[in-house]
């Protein structure tokens, strides 16, 4: 799951990760129902996506070189 979610007094939502406390914004029903809606879609559309369904790990590692910026080299001491 996740870290668990404590309610603050000024409306957000706080996500406890570690002692650190980060403010998430509290959506409406409505809102939360379109967005759940929303990437149950994104999440079908993956999965029958022919290059996914060929070779998922390989479909992963070609999305994640597309979209992740690499991280700079290392220096060397």
């Amino acid at each position: 799951a996740g870290a668990p979610a404590r309610r603050r007094g000024d409306g957000a939502t706080a996500s406890l990760s570690g002692s650190a406390m980060t403010a998430a914004p509290v959506l409406s029903n409505k809102k939360r129902l379109k967005l759940v809606a929303e990437e149950t879609q994104h999440l079908r559309d993956v999965l029958d996506h022919p290059a996914f369904v060929a070779d998922p790990m390989a479909a992963l590692r070609e999305h994640l070189k597309n979209t992740v910026a690499p991280k700079p080299p290392r220096e060397r001491r």
